[in-house]
């Protein structure tokens, strides 16, 4: 489930305009990746 959240947040983040929305879609992700890894 939580690669699922991630994979989400890395779709969103890649459909950003903006830099900054872009790299925090992009910090969520890795933190749900490093979650569902641990």
């Amino acid at each position: 489930m939580l690669i699922v959240c991630s994979m989400f947040y890395f779709y969103k983040g890649s459909n950003r305009e903006e830099k900054q929305e872009k790299v925090l879609m992009y910090g969520f992700g890795v933190f749900w990746l490093s979650l569902a890894f641990t």
